[in-house]
């Protein structure tokens, strides 16, 4: 049950960044294919 609302959550914070910031924080092109292949 935590675990799949800490799930939710991340999911949540993850769609609420944009593409810049998210690739300010991991900087690495496979992070952000992975990110858009699931669809956030």
């Amino acid at each position: 049950k935590h675990l799949d609302e800490l799930r939710l959550l991340m999911r949540s914070r993850l769609e609420a960044m944009t593409p810049g910031v998210i690739a300010s924080i991991a900087g690495w092109n496979s992070i952000r294919t992975a990110l858009s292949v699931a669809g956030i």
